[in-house]
């Protein structure tokens, strides 16, 4: 980047590197060695000076090699970002956001039209910027600044209006989106733009399903799909679409097709070498499995997710994964842990926007799960797990949710005796360490499904666990069988 923006005809390239290096020498840059690549960055104070020695045509000259760079780097990523060079463009959007933004604020400080337009490509073109780049919220304050300057109606601004649509929906802001994306479909289809049309689509789709209009939802995403399918270049659009519609028909409670659509992004995905799409196909079989009452996959697939998303800085994406692991939790019996998630995904929602995309049908699930958690805790219990998972920060929730800092849970082999079960408990710890729900095990015991997780919480502190599939470690070793 330094050799693109500060090498002309009288400081050639080849020379940048020694420059950097003299400059690091005498302590007017500092260098910082980041895995296997370096970074160089100085003080403020002698940013300022520096930037004092330059002459005006000198600093514009810079400014615009600089923002044309910043551009380089998301046109790059947005090549990238459907393949196994994904999580390398995520590091070096994330590790430039203060390029980015200085490139931004250059773009609209003087704005001409060629900066203009090289502004409206920087932040709509990689409509992913939200997860890697900048926060949801400065992603949308960027999107509507340049919206406000940029008002010419061309096939550039339908873009930006379809990029700003999506995330206001996200934010739960389905009114100001409403506006937006139909703006963007009418440019889009003055200028046959296709892709465009096909996003906006798409997010209609999405901002009617989220607003429980269901009716109006299918055929917005069906028609979104068709458009895809003639744009072969399109593709980390294409799984985000098949992602929403497993979504949708999970609420249609239709989990055959909901599970055809997370499947396709899933094998896809896999194969491209891609990881984030691929932890949202992963999140969607295990929202497919709790709707099944299959808990112990649903809290494995979670897991699973979560683990891929932190190599992202994908808010929206952490926040659902982490709801759809606190139901999992409530429904397979560790009340708790439930509570505490709650608290942090609640907590991460609210940092850029409405909770659960401001969707009454998903807020009405979740409540569901909420008062399962309650009634094993009771409210002051419940209220202190809460306050405390609100209290996490995004890196010590996902340590609490994958069990990286758990006091106290011994090796497989330190496992209390099965002798401190009963007869009762060893037999449903069995059909436990088989796999099998509450509600299977309860109808082979014939007993209500509220005996076993009575059971199994038992279970599970005389064991000193915190999980269901640590049962089966902890019998098998001993041949209890």
């Amino acid at each position: 980047m330094a050799e693109q923006v500060c090498s002309d005809d009288e400081l050639p390239a080849e020379l940048i590197l020694d420059g950097i290096s003299s400059l690091v020498g005498k302590s007017l840059l500092q260098r910082e060695q980041r895995g296997e690549r370096a970074r160089f960055r100085m003080l403020e104070t002698i940013r300022e000076y520096g930037a004092a020695k330059l002459g005006a045509t000198e600093a514009v000259a810079l400014q615009l090699r600089h923002l044309e760079s910043c551009s380089t780097l998301v046109r790059s990523s947005v090549e990238s970002w459907g393949s196994s060079g994904q999580q390398r463009a995520g590091e070096l959007l994330r590790s430039n956001r203060a390029n980015l933004r200085k490139a931004l604020q250059t773009a609209l400080s003087a704005p001409s039209n060629e900066m203009l337009a090289t502004a409206t490509e920087l932040v709509s073109t990689a409509w992913f910027l939200w997860s890697s780049g900048f926060s949801v919220r400065e992603h949308r304050m960027w999107l509507m600044h340049i919206a406000e300057i940029d008002t010419a109606p061309t096939a550039r601004r339908g873009r930006l209006l379809a990029t700003l649509g999506l995330v206001q929906t996200m934010q739960g802001d389905r009114s100001a989106a409403s506006d937006v994306l139909d703006e963007s479909i009418h440019l889009a289809s003055a200028c046959a733009d296709n892709a465009t049309i096909a996003f906006a689509t798409q997010t209609k789709g999405l901002k009617e399903y989220l607003g429980g209009d269901f009716e109006s939802a299918e055929p917005l995403f069906q028609d979104a799909l068709t458009r895809y399918e003639e744009l072969p270049e399109n593709t980390d659009l294409l799984w985000a679409l098949h992602i929403e519609m497993g979504m949708f028909y999970c609420s249609m409670l239709d989990p055959t097709r909901a599970l055809e659509h997370f499947e396709f992004v899933r094998v896809h995905s896999e194969r491209a070498g891609e990881q984030w799409m691929l932890s949202y196909a992963i999140y969607g079989l295990g929202l497919a499995a709790l709707a099944d009452e299959r808990y112990d996959e649903a809290l494995r697939r979670a897991i699973e997710s979560l683990t891929l998303k932190k190599e992202f800085d994908d808010v929206v994406g952490t926040s659902l994964v982490t709801d759809l692991l606190s139901w999992a939790e409530a429904a397979a019996g560790s009340k708790e842990r439930s509570a505490v998630l709650l608290g942090a995904a609640s907590q991460m929602w609210d940092s850029f926007g409405m909770q659960l995309y401001g969707s009454r049908h998903w807020v009405e699930r979740r409540a569901q799960f909420e008062a399962t958690a309650r009634a094993g805790l009771g409210d002051e219990r419940f209220a202190q797990c809460r306050r405390r998972g609100a209290a996490m920060s995004i890196p010590e929730m996902v340590r609490f949710a994958l069990e990286e800092e758990v006091p106290g849970v011994p090796e497989a082999d330190e496992f209390a005796d099965a002798a401190l079960l009963s007869p009762r408990e060893l037999e449903v710890a069995r059909l436990v360490a088989d796999g099998l729900t509450n509600k299977e095990i309860a109808t082979r015991m014939v007993v209500s499904p509220r005996t076993v997780e009575g059971h199994v919480v038992r279970i599970l502190r005389k064991l000193g666990m915190t999980r269901r599939h640590q049962v089966a470690t902890a019998l098998r070793p001993r041949g209890i069988r």
